[in-house]
């Protein structure tokens, strides 16, 4: 079947995982929560957060409903009994988050391969859009891309068809006709390809059991198969 565009998964794909945000990272934070009138340690703010992301998190993914910054922020400030700027606030967080993230080796020299031949969109998860324009920006990646998907703007996240789906309309394709790259054998493989589209998994290690043609360790050989099938 002929490949019209290619969506790329960001976290993971075309940025490296940073790792998880530790009670380190949230001790960057005190010195504005105390400005909001937070009086506890890095370590009690820290378990809160985790404690409500977690919850948001697991009714999130019961329906594929994506949960936003602002309203984790909104239940943890409301239990800490503080008044918070979250717009700022999250532009903080972001900031840190940010530092710890770098690119993918050969993501550059792929993009610059790929989008010669085709349209070139992002699908990804999130529940703070600024984080992912931002990375794309500030790692001089935003030309290559022709429509940008976030969860969090579409409402689902993956693996939700609906996301899928809604970048194809986009970009006036049949799902077919996109084929889409990604890290998570759930969120990226099994939801892009349950919504029609073509997929390939980016698997370093080889780890799960699907056909061979639908799996890449690096993202060199993705531009070695479409180009020769250009």
């Amino acid at each position: 079947m002929s490949i019209h565009a290619i969506s790329f998964d960001l976290v993971g794909t075309l940025i490296k995982k940073p790792g998880p945000f530790t009670e380190q990272d949230h001790a960057l934070l005190l010195p504005y929560l105390h400005d909001c009138g937070y009086d506890g340690d890095a370590k009690t703010f820290y378990i809160l957060w985790r404690t409500r992301y977690e919850q948001l998190a697991v009714e999130s993914a019961k329906i594929h409903k994506e949960f936003s910054m602002s309203q984790l922020c909104e239940l943890v400030f409301a239990q800490l009994r503080i008044e918070a700027n979250i717009p700022l606030f999250c532009e903080k967080y972001l900031a840190i988050w940010s530092k710890k993230a770098t690119l993918i080796s050969e993501v550059r020299s792929t993009l610059d391969a790929l989008s010669k031949h085709f349209t070139l969109l992002v699908i990804s998860n999130t529940h703070y859009a600024p984080l992912v324009y931002t990375n794309l920006r500030e790692h001089h990646l935003l030309k290559y891309f022709r429509h940008i998907t976030t969860s969090i703007e579409h409402g689902q996240r993956k693996p939700s068809s609906s996301i899928f789906l809604d970048s194809c309309k986009q970009v006036e394709l049949e799902p077919h006709q996109l084929l889409h790259v990604g890290d998570s054998y759930d969120d990226d493989y099994l939801g892009a390809t349950a919504a029609g589209l073509q997929a390939r998994l980016l698997d370093p290690t080889l780890s799960y059991q699907i056909p061979a043609a639908h799996q890449v360790q690096h993202l060199a050989q993705l531009v070695e198969e479409m180009v020769d099938m250009k």
